[in-house]
């Protein structure tokens, strides 16, 4: 067991991320294997010796010869002496024999401190399907009003952060980093929505450890002052820390809904029905689109046989160049 034991013990030197992994891995194996030694060698050998009881000897035919024949090799058996087992077999024995006329009031004491402690520690139980780590690190998307330029994006971050400031208290947020209206990697889109439309920003906040801040009261905090600051943009807070990002697999959201079907229109207004009815649910929090469906569009019909009649064939108003270059002049 403390060879076990010994390999985990310089995870509790490490620092960082892999001190957040492993800590608890180091734990789980300890406690494992405190239990299953204590257990091999205190009820274990009970049992065996409850269970494997010895027969008793059947009567020999063969008359008194035989038996004092079959004594010899008794006599030759080294006496037993006590041990720490059987002086703890002894104690339990005692034990038992004290406790089991009280076993009802035992049984009862029992339940109700276990049904106490349960009741007493639900809100520290973990409820999460991914729980959260113990970073003091978080990521938030901001989401603007489709169509707002870059530069007002821009201005709603910086207040964002400013909140951030205000909620944290003074010098308790120890960095930031981010982007506002530059186009996410994991999202390609068309440069004409570059141009015009903004993007939704991601910011990464870092607390200072050293202020212990509960985060989930924080985020809730802080959701309540956007709100009031900033009452037409969207925030989605997500995992910011390597941790909460492989407990994640990934994702940015622990819930996502999605939504196909052939009419455009029909999926966005039964979308619409599903996200009002999960907006009753209170335990959900930072519902919205995951992409905007309220893009400025131009719709465009062409008479193909008055294009018929041009000097131009109608193939070359759908080909690239024409895309292009009529998509310049839009963005201009």
């Amino acid at each position: 067991m403390l060879s076990v034991v010994a390999v985990f013990i310089p995870s509790f030197f490490m620092v960082g991320i892999t001190r957040e992994l492993f800590i608890p891995l180091s734990l789980a194996v300890g406690f494992a294997m405190v239990a299953s030694t204590t257990l091999a060698s205190t009820l274990v050998p009970i049992m065996a010796i409850w269970l494997l009881k010895d027969e008793p000897a059947e009567p020999s035919e063969k008359g008194d010869g035989a038996i004092a024949g079959a004594a010899e090799p008794i006599a030759h058996k080294k006496e037993h002496k006590p041990d720490f087992i059987d002086a703890l077999k002894d104690r339990l024995n005692d034990l038992l024999l004290t406790i089991m006329p009280m076993r009802l009031v035992i049984i009862g004491v029992y339940l109700l401190v276990s049904i106490s402690s349960v009741l007493l520690l639900y809100n520290s139980i973990g409820k999460e399907l991914f729980p959260d780590s113990a970073s003091s690190q978080f990521r938030v998307r901001i989401t603007a009003p489709t169509g707002m330029r870059v530069e007002a994006l821009e201005r709603r971050v910086l207040g964002f952060l400013e909140q951030v400031k205000a909620e944290a208290g003074a010098g308790n947020v120890e960095s930031s980093l981010g982007y506002a209206g530059q186009q996410p990697p994991m999202f390609p889109k068309a440069q004409l929505f570059m141009d015009q439309w903004t993007t939704p920003g991601v910011i990464d906040v870092q607390l200072k450890e050293s202020a212990n801040i509960d985060m989930p009261r924080f985020k809730d905090n802080l959701r309540t002052r956007l709100a009031k600051a900033l009452p037409d943009t969207l925030f989605s807070f997500e995992p910011g820390d390597l941790v909460s990002q492989i407990m994640n697999l990934g994702s940015p959201t622990p819930l996502s809904v999605q939504i196909t079907g052939h009419n455009l229109v029909t999926d966005k207004i039964f979308a619409g029905k599903v996200l009002k009815e999960m907006a009753k649910l209170s335990n959900l929090r930072d519902l919205q689109w995951g992409q905007p469906l309220d893009y400025p569009t131009v719709d465009i019909d062409i008479d193909r046989e008055l294009a018929a009649s041009l000097v131009s064939p109608p193939k070359t108003l759908a080909c690239p160049c024409s895309q292009r270059s009529f998509l310049v002049v839009l963005s201009t």
